[in-house]
């Protein structure tokens, strides 16, 4: 009988020995706190460098590109103000062009006439 309750007994409190037994981690060091820490610290210097490089490089690059936008945009509306002033400059003329020739047509009907 007291076997019989003895092997009980192990298959009942067996599966739960497990809680009593501190886990590996507890008792050895497996120095994971200072891998997780070179980890962090390879992080962060990497978003260091990165952070760097986007501020110096790439930061002066957006900049220049900026400059370049606002001079292409001032060179832009000079030229559509040239273009306006060649359009009616261009307008004027062929209006001149237009009163000259009438001009010349009522000389030329008035010369015929005197004649």
């Amino acid at each position: 009988m007291k076997k019989l309750l003895f092997i009980i007994s192990i298959f009942v409190f067996a599966p739960n020995l497990y809680c009593a037994i501190p886990p590996c981690s507890f008792i050895i060091d497996s120095g994971s706190k200072e891998a997780y820490g070179d980890l962090d610290n390879f992080l962060e210097e990497e978003n260091n460098k990165i952070k760097s490089y986007w501020e110096n490089e790439i930061g002066r690059v957006i900049e220049e590109i900026k400059k370049q936008s606002e001079e292409r945009e001032k060179q832009l509306k000079i030229l559509k103000n040239l273009e306006k002033e060649r359009l009616f400059a261009n307008k004027e003329i062929e209006f001149l062009l237009k009163q000259e020739s009438e001009l010349l047509g009522n000389e030329a009907n008035i010369e015929s006439e005197v004649k």
